[in-house]
């Protein structure tokens, strides 16, 4: 399934929106993977700081073949840099499996 993707000015961004492409390269922000589930307000301030405009993802929110998406769920569950504490194994385990199922639903939604 294409991606329906429409230019949308950062201050017209809402929560629940996801961004799949931005006005620049991913390289160029401290995004680690490309695409972002708008959850807060605090998501919108980030990305004001580097983009004038950005693409949404049109598709509906229940719409489970967007690889994108499926992407952005998987890495939902990594904390931002500035926020990582040192954990033991059976801390990280729920979330590694979490990210694990996320990735092999991702490529089977990938390669059929």
């Amino acid at each position: 399934m294409a991606l329906r993707l429409k230019q949308t000015d950062i201050d017209d961004l809402r929560t629940g929106m996801y961004v799949d492409a931005l006005d620049r390269p991913w390289v160029e922000t401290p995004y680690l993977l490309q695409g972002i589930a708008i959850k807060t307000q605090a998501d919108i301030d980030e990305l004001r700081n580097y983009c004038k405009y950005v693409y949404v993802d049109q598709a509906p929110a229940g719409d489970s073949n967007s690889g994108t998406r499926l992407l952005s769920q998987a890495t939902q569950v990594i904390p931002p840099p500035g926020e990582r504490t040192p954990r033991s194994f059976r801390q990280e385990l729920p979330a590694a499996r979490k990210i694990h199922d996320n990735a092999r639903h991702l490529i089977r939604s990938i390669h059929g």
